[in-house]
């Protein structure tokens, strides 16, 4: 249990994490508050879970931003399909935070050096532009980048990123 994303939604604290199930299997699971403290699990299953065989996240999926916009959940996850290759940023969208629907392809994929394996840790918006912060997750690379879109699909990296990094 970890990675965990909480949003205030009518009075209702909604958590997002992760789930794994070992061998490098990952979920994202569900859970409600009432106070920020108490939780409970309304549902033993995972809310998001890998693809089919042969999907880019058919291994894992693990948890990143969440954000509530216009009466929908938007969520952005990184998944992957092997553990030391490409981890790539997905997108899913629900109306109630507990089906989702997968866009088929990622939106944000890893490239190379110190963008190689990223997961996306915030998304905010302002005005219409969307703001994806996302991170590297190995040593010496941990650092974090910025891209933007208007459209939650369609991304285009920050030219200055990275925009913080590690130091040693």
């Amino acid at each position: 249990v970890g990675q965990t994303n909480i949003l205030l939604i009518n009075g209702v604290y909604k958590m997002w994490y992760l789930g794994d199930a070992g061998g490098n299997h990952k979920y994202v699971m569900y859970a409600e508050s009432n106070d920020g403290i108490n939780w409970t699990r309304p549902y033993s299953n995972p809310v998001l879970s890998p693809g089919v065989s042969g999907t880019w996240d058919d291994l894992a999926v693990h948890p990143g931003a969440v954000i509530y916009d216009n009466g929908h959940f938007y969520m952005f996850y990184s998944g992957w399909s092997d553990p030391n290759g490409r981890w790539d940023v997905g997108f899913a969208e629900s109306i109630d935070g507990i089906s989702w629907t997968k866009y088929p392809q990622p939106v944000l994929m890893g490239t190379s050096g110190w963008e190689f394996q990223i997961g996306p840790s915030s998304v905010i918006k302002i005005d219409s532009t969307y703001f994806l912060y996302y991170y590297m997750r190995y040593l010496p690379y941990l650092q974090i980048g910025v891209a933007f879109s208007n459209d939650r699909i369609n991304w285009t990296r920050y030219s200055g990123n990275p925009i913080l990094t590690f130091d040693q």
